[in-house]
């Protein structure tokens, strides 16, 4: 079953890794985030480059092989944009980032020309070529796995997990490949293709950067609400300036100096000297206040930008007022 690479177990993994990158590019035209059409593309580069192995064995396209190169250029070029995306190179390394788009557009370079030095050169300097090319970027990867290690956080260890998994792997199927009397002499000896190592590298590389794609989206939405209560709490400072009342009557934040609890009641003093007594909590009117008032006592909150003086007795407001301040409540003044 492992040595034919149109069984059930090949079949499985290739209709998995399909599946993948169908979904993400629905997902990419619904929200317009390029990180799921680049992981998109560059699993289905490795489908496509999957399929045409299997296809050209039997002679349905024995002409795809002049391909393959192009794809595995197809592949790290997505692998590169996908990085981008999901790794913040851009900011933690700049310089190594910009190393990236230089290598991203030599590969795109490349595909194109590989098709051209087939018809100029034929299949063999075609092989070599790819060969030269192929060991420049898995050096080229190990040096991102490098610079990525400067970049501490899950996302990058699940994308270096998955990245050094699928490199190890396929490099196995590279040398079982070139080993053991070539494809046939492997087949033979362990009754599996050489291929295997790349297949399951490739579905355990899917799996740990969809379990990336979900993290990731984890800490973006968590990043999207403390950036709306950041922004309600500005909201709060900047647009509202009043209360009201359950009186209905209407106190101007910037004239309010102190708030006194008594019982159930709150006395609201004002700047200009008068105050409002009304039914209420301390506690409940303190949530619709700025943070510029801060409670001093149990039963007092006062506007910190009215403070004239502290001392041993208390605060002393610029209306000359003393409130009481106790240590409980000390730390904030």
């Amino acid at each position: 079953m492992l040595a034919d690479l149109n069984s059930v177990f090949y079949q499985y993994i290739r209709g998995g890794i399909l599946v993948l990158c169908i979904y993400n590019l629905f997902v990419y035209f619904q929200n317009n985030n390029k990180q799921f059409l680049h992981y998109s593309l560059y699993f289905l580069c490795i489908f496509l480059f999957f399929l045409g192995q299997d296809l050209s064995r039997h002679g349905e396209m024995a002409w795809f092989h002049i391909l393959t190169p192009s794809i595995h250029c197809g592949t790290f070029i997505f692998y590169l944009s996908f990085a981008r995306e999901v790794l913040p190179t851009k900011k933690r390394i700049p310089k190594w980032d910009k190393t990236m788009l230089q290598a991203r557009d030599i590969t795109i370079f490349m595909v194109p020309m590989f098709l051209v030095i087939y018809g100029l050169f034929g299949g063999r300097a075609l092989t070599y070529v790819f060969m030269v090319l192929g060991f420049a970027t898995f050096v080229f990867s190990l040096c991102c796995y490098y610079f990525f290690l400067r970049i501490k956080n899950r996302i990058t260890y699940l994308f270096l997990l998955g990245s050094f998994s699928y490199s190890v792997m396929a490099t196995c199927s590279f040398f079982a490949g070139f080993s053991f009397g070539g494809y046939s002499g492997f087949i033979q000896k362990f009754s599996a293709h050489p291929t295997l190592f790349m297949y399951c590298g490739s579905l355990f590389e899917a799996i740990v950067f969809s379990v990336l794609i979900g993290s990731k989206i984890d800490i973006l939405e968590k990043e999207n609400q403390e950036s709306i209560k950041r922004i309600d709490e500005l909201k709060k400072i900047v647009v509202k300036n009043h209360i009201v009342l359950k009186d209905k009557t209407k106190v101007y934040i910037s004239e309010l100096v102190f708030i006194k609890a008594d019982d159930h009641y709150l006395n609201l003093f004002l700047s200009n000297g008068k105050n409002h007594f009304v039914r209420g909590k301390l506690k409940s009117i303190k949530q619709e206040l700025p943070p510029n008032f801060v409670q001093s006592h149990r039963s007092y909150i006062v506007n910190s930008n009215f403070i004239k003086q502290t001392n041993s007795d208390g605060l002393l407001m610029i209306t000359n007022q003393l409130v009481p301040l106790s240590r409980s409540f000390k730390q904030g003044f």
